[in-house]
C-alpha cells in the first residue's frame, strides 16, 4: 500500500505532464493555493489558507464531479504543503514531494544545475585573465 506522500508524488507527475482536465484543475488549485487564494469549484467556493506548513479547508465539497481534487487536496493536507515545491532548474518548474532540504525535482536537475553554476564560474574566471 502507498503511502500520502507516494500518491502525491503520483499526482503530481500528472499534474506536471496535465493530460487530464482533472490534473489542469488540480495544478491551478496547488499553484493558488500556494500563493493563498479562494478557489471556485463549481457552484460552491472553497477557501484555502496556510498555518505554518499546514493547508487549512474551511469547506468540504462533496460534488462527484470534483471528487478526484478533494482527494488530491487531502493528499496535500495529509503530507503539508511545506513538502510541495517546484523544481529551481531554470525552464523546469516541475511539481514535486520534497526529501528534506531537495530543491531539485531529480537528481540529474540538481546536477545540471550545478554543472551550469560552475560552468559560469569558470568563464568568468577567464575573461580576467
Amino acid at each position: 500500500m502507498q503511502s500520502d506522500r507516494e500518491r502525491l508524488q503520483a499526482r503530481l507527475v500528472g499534474v506536471n505532464e496535465g493530460k487530464s482536465t482533472a490534473d489542469k484543475r488540480c495544478g491551478q488549485f496547488l499553484a493558488a493555493i500556494m500563493n493563498g487564494a479562494t478557489v471556485g469549484v463549481g457552484v460552491r467556493v472553497m477557501k484555502f489558507h496556510r498555518e505554518g506548513d499546514r493547508l487549512v479547508m474551511d469547506a468540504q465539497a462533496e460534488i462527484p464531479e470534483i471528487a478526484s481534487e478533494v482527494e488530491f487536496l487531502t493528499l496535500l493536507m495529509n503530507v503539508g504543503l511545506d513538502r510541495v515545491r517546484r523544481c529551481l532548474l531554470p525552464g523546469c518548474g516541475n511539481w514535486f514531494v520534497a526529501s528534506k532540504g531537495q530543491k531539485f525535482c531529480t537528481l540529474q536537475h540538481g546536477n545540471r544545475y550545478s554543472y551550469e553554476v560552475w560552468r559560469k564560474r569558470q568563464k568568468k574566471g577567464r575573461r580576467g585573465r
